[in-house]
């Protein structure tokens, strides 16, 4: 007993030593507030363009990286206009009322000739009259690695001419089934006469 009382006794009569405990706890606390929630573990991985983890409250996470190719000019385009408005010059910068149907390449980089990972398939439309906004209609299905034949939908609006956007993701198939989450699109390169454009993708899914 009277031991006892001597290590508390030392502990109350050493304040630099619970000072340092003090400045401890405060510094653990403070990174479990700033830090997001670690990720557990590294379950798939495609090339330098997916990863997909599973996360400490046991959802899977995926990030993806990729570029869309959408081609509007030459023989064979990836995009091709569907329907405009029966006046189109009242539309001419904003494109409004114009409806396009694309099939557009996903590459792992900005290079056209670099792997071919997956397709953008479905429909934009120009539906904004005070800007280039398009609605944004698309399956993004994937041929490469552990995502071969995993689709994920977005469907938003594409304000074109920001330099960043964020798009929902609103459901998936395959290893995406259930998905939710957003895409972050930026633009590389756009011909503004043509229209043609490469746009890189940055994915956050949670399935």
């Amino acid at each position: 007993m009277p031991r006892r009382n001597q290590i508390h006794n030392t502990t109350q009569n050493n304040p630099a030593k619970m000072a340092k405990q003090n400045v401890v706890v405060v510094i653990m606390l403070i990174l479990n507030v700033i830090l997001p929630s670690p990720i557990q573990s590294l379950k798939l991985k495609a090339g330098t363009w997916g990863k997909t983890f599973l996360r400490k409250n046991q959802e899977t996470e995926t990030n993806l990286q990729f570029y869309f190719h959408d081609t509007q000019s030459g023989k064979n385009p990836s995009a091709v206009k569907v329907a405009e408005p029966v006046d189109n010059t009242k539309s001419f910068v904003t494109q409004f009322g114009n409806i396009w149907m694309a099939d557009d390449p996903l590459t792992e980089t900005s290079d056209p000739k670099s792997k071919l990972v997956g397709r953008a398939q479905g429909i934009y439309a120009s539906s904004c009259q005070q800007e280039l906004g398009l609605l944004m209609s698309l399956s993004y299905s994937f041929v490469d690695g552990p995502y071969n034949g995993s689709t994920f939908a977005l469907v938003g609006k594409n304000s074109a001419m920001n330099p960043v956007r964020e798009m929902p993701v609103v459901g998936g198939t395959g290893l995406f089934r259930m998905a939710r989450g957003y895409a972050i699109a930026k633009t590389h390169w756009l011909d503004i006469t043509t229209g043609d454009a490469i746009v890189g993708y940055n994915v956050t899914l949670v399935h």
